[in-house]
């Protein structure tokens, strides 16, 4: 699910105290050179995972495309390692923007909506290369089957016709198909290397966000228990100035009492 514009309008909001009232910012809070570093910064790495949801909508259109004579795979696994190093170029700069100080908390925000749209991206990634791996696989498996069915044909064929034998390059054609599985084996093992480096960073990301939704829960609760808290020191409040104003009332009475009783021996004098 694309979420662009989305983040745009998040980007935009987290901005609007530097844009708007450009005056009244200026005398009140003037605009601050990190935060808008902060907002550049973060619109490039927007710019470069959109760049790379493309690359991967390509790959994915690639790998679900017949591909008889293996015409694409070249591309594919360019497309592939490209990916990888994008992936991690754009992991790096979203650490690096998350520990961005003095951005109001907006830093861990736009982190984690950065990041839940990189994991969403890697997904379909992961599909595509699991499908290609199994392509790949299974074609290397194909061919192998089809040389030896090859080689024992014409091994029979020399075997049975000696008299009108026919010279055929078997070991030509037996060093074309070794470079070729060759060729596929190294494709299969770059294949599989991008796996393991996409399936680590899945790990670290799982790992990100579960720390993410750890601290949002503490957030959470330590709100609720200083709500709680608030609430009980206004009833503590509450029970105080109700013994504060009996105890009003009660001082009232003495001095009265005390006036009483002064008046009376003042009048007895």
């Amino acid at each position: 699910m694309d979420r662009t514009k989305e983040f745009h309008k998040y980007l935009q909001g987290a901005t609007v105290s530097i844009t708007a009232s450009p005056t009244k910012s200026r005398r009140l809070n003037p605009p601050s050179r990190q935060m808008q570093d902060f907002y550049n910064h973060s619109k490039e790495v927007n710019m470069r995972l959109e760049e790379a949801i493309k690359f991967v909508n390509e790959l994915d259109g690639l790998v679900n495309t017949d591909n008889i004579l293996n015409e694409n795979d070249p591309k594919i696994q360019r497309l592939i390692n490209t990916l990888g190093e994008e992936f991690k170029y754009i992991q790096t700069q979203i650490d690096a923007l998350e520990s961005t100080p003095s951005t109001n908390g907006q830093a861990k925000a736009v982190a984690v909506t950065l990041r839940r749209q990189l994991k969403n991206t890697m997904n379909i990634f992961k599909q595509s290369v699991n499908k290609t791996t199994e392509r790949v696989k299974a074609t290397a498996e194909r061919r192998k089957q089809n040389g030896y069915v090859r080689s024992a044909s014409a091994q029979y064929t020399t075997s049975y016709n000696v008299d009108d034998e026919i010279e055929i390059p078997i070991n030509q054609m037996q060093q074309v198909e070794m470079e070729h599985l060759n060729e596929r084996a190294s494709l299969v093992r770059g294949v599989e290397q991008q796996t393991s480096a996409i399936l680590q960073m899945f790990n670290d990301l799982s790992q990100i966000i579960a720390d993410s939704n750890y601290n949002i829960v503490r957030i959470d609760e330590n709100t609720m228990e200083a709500l709680n808290n608030m609430k009980e020191g206004q009833s503590q409040m509450e029970k105080y100035a109700e013994k504060v104003k009996n105890n009003k009332w009660f001082i009232l009475k003495i001095f009265a009492v005390l006036f009483v009783f002064a008046l009376i021996f003042i009048l007895i004098v």
